[in-house]
């Protein structure tokens, strides 16, 4: 009963998408030199709730500085996770926002990764990286669809990250609608991860019409920086001729300085 949804569920997610569209609106707007992390995180909080979604305080968001000391590591490759407290670090120039969150309408949750850059030009590498993600994207719109098996969805959304020598935190998609993570879910390479979430004998499963995805492109390039990266999705609903998004998420990395 969970893994297909109904047109009505449907329904009930599309509206979680348009508020979701909202959030990732104010997360563009917020995110700017001076604002902490914690009005940036509340505010994506505030968005969902003013318009009518569920208080649900899943908010995966991580931030800080694309340029700093070799001797650190930042954790800006996938937002952090909860329990988190968002910190009082004012943004500034030169900064990444990445972040997942789950929008909730009527119980049914709506997936959404983003990528904001703090400042009015973003380093090149970080606009190479976002467009494979776009890439990505776009190949889940067309294998997410119908007849196709697991294993033919997850090698076809990889391929691009593997053509520019990338690498990824998480790169699949997991089922979503009344829970997160639903079955079916791959994001990690095999013997990554837990079988549950690495496609484990399950890559011969069909995709039906009506089963719900939420996207998970985590990529980021090892050769230019291991800590630094682009999260980015939409929530996709399979269909006989390839994925319906619900999001519409911004098909360009957001330079908000």
């Amino acid at each position: 009963m969970r893994l297909v949804k109904s047109e009505e569920e449907i329904g009930m997610l599309r509206k979680a998408g348009l508020i979701a569209r909202k959030v990732v609106d104010a997360m563009v707007a917020k995110a700017r030199p001076g604002v902490t992390e914690a009005e940036l995180f509340a505010e994506m909080i505030r968005t969902q709730i003013a318009n009518g979604g569920e208080p649900n305080i899943f908010n995966l968001l991580a931030s800080g500085p694309i340029d700093h000391p070799p001797t650190e590591l930042w954790h800006l490759l996938h937002g952090l996770d909860q329990p988190q407290v968002p910190s009082m670090r004012p943004l500034a120039d030169n900064d990444i926002v990445v972040a997942e969150w789950h929008t909730k309408y009527g119980g049914y949750l709506a997936h959404t990764e983003y990528t904001v850059y703090v400042g009015k030009k973003a380093p090149q590498p970080l606009k190479d990286i976002f467009e494979v993600c776009l890439e990505s994207l776009d190949v889940s719109k067309e294998v997410l669809k119908a007849g196709n098996t697991l294993r033919q969805a997850w090698e076809a959304i990889r391929k691009p990250c593997q053509r520019a020598g990338y690498d990824f935190v998480e790169l699949g998609f997991h089922a979503m609608g009344l829970g997160s993570p639903e079955f079916p879910t791959v994001i990690y390479l095999p013997g990554y991860g837990g079988n549950a979430l690495n496609g484990h004998k399950i890559g011969d499963f069909v995709l039906e019409e009506g089963m719900a995805f939420g996207n998970n492109i985590d990529i980021f390039d090892p050769k230019w920086k291991p800590d630094v990266g682009c999260m980015y999705s939409d929530f996709m609903i399979v269909r006989k001729n390839g994925a319906e998004c619900l999001v519409n998420t911004p098909r360009e990395l957001a330079e908000t300085g």
